[in-house]
């Protein structure tokens, strides 16, 4: 009988032993389908953000593909429009790139054509004392007035040297727009140097100042007596109030794009509507812009309500 006690205690041991052995396979077993299913699930997300990146890349592409095509296309007043467009993608071209440098300094793209450096007496005066002070504003206004002065295309190197060390300063870059304007001594005007100027100024210096030497130069470029004319100049507008029309300095920009719409034919404004419908569709328009202008504190306030 004890034998047998025993032999019936051996078996359950045995019996117990080879169930904990089967459980800690199954346990096993359970870590590894759980490990496996992880894998597979941060596969999957591998995967969904390669794609993403592909598609978001592709996208990028397939953009700037569109905005080289728009400004290629229409003559005349058309082409203002193109120019809008280039001098938009152009600007966020230049602004992306700009992200990824160091924050610390951002300079201008240098130029194609390297330009023939100016020397006076006066001009090497205040380059002397730079060396000293780089710092010095006596010096580099003296720079600057003489660019001012001499105007396009002399004083295009002059207006670089000035930029070269002061890349966010808007009054540099407004007084070489406006020049570039105003175009050379003969009357010509070289627009190709214009829309690459404000690509390059626009959206790093976000100044309300300088943004309507570009909306006045779209005014300038454009018939605004043609639908394709006023279709250019109030994206323009639209483009540069979403960026700075909340500047202090924004009141006079307003202004003008007010009284663009006031004075623009109703059918160029709102092209889409029915034409008995176009006069109350521009009076929106023009209440849109009032509200939003309104709604900015600028100097510009009571005039506006006027």
């Amino acid at each position: 009988a004890a034998e047998t006690v025993a032999e019936a205690e051996a078996m359950v041991a045995a019996m117990a032993a080879a169930a904990v052995e089967d459980a800690e396979t199954v346990v096993a077993a359970e870590a590894a389908a759980e490990a496996a299913a992880a894998a597979a699930v941060a596969a999957e997300a591998a995967a969904a953000e390669r794609e993403t990146a592909a598609a978001a890349t592709t996208s990028l592409g397939a953009g700037a593909e569109t905005a080289v095509r728009a400004t290629g296309t229409g003559a005349g007043a058309g082409e203002g429009a193109g120019a809008a467009e280039l001098v938009v993608a152009e600007a966020e071209t230049e602004t992306a790139a700009v992200a990824t440098d160091p924050p610390a300094k951002i300079a201008p793209p240098p130029l194609p054509v390297p330009l023939k450096k100016i020397s006076t007496a006066k001009l090497d005066r205040a380059r002397a004392k730079l060396k000293v002070n780089p710092h010095d504003l006596d010096a580099w206004e003296v720079i600057a007035s003489d660019a001012q002065a001499r105007g396009v295309p002399d004083g295009r190197s002059l207006f670089e040297e000035v930029l070269r060390e002061h890349p966010t300063s808007s009054r540099a870059w407004r007084a070489y727009a406006e020049a570039e304007v105003a175009g050379a001594s003969d009357g010509t005007r070289d627009d190709e140097a214009i829309k690459s100027l404000f690509s390059r100024c626009l959206l790093v210096c976000p100044s309300a100042e300088l943004w309507r030497s570009y909306t006045r130069y779209m005014l300038k470029c454009n018939d605004v007596e043609t639908a394709e004319g006023v279709a250019a100049v109030k994206a323009a507008y639209e483009y540069t109030v979403d960026h700075v029309g909340e500047d202090v300095d924004s009141g006079p920009l307003w202004l003008d794009y007010v009284g663009f719409l006031k004075k623009s034919h109703p059918t160029h404004v709102c092209p889409l509507v029915k034409p008995e419908q176009a006069e109350s569709a521009r009076m929106q328009e023009v209440r849109r812009a009032y509200q939003r202008a309104i709604s900015v504190p600028t100097n510009s306030v009571d005039a506006l309500y006027r």
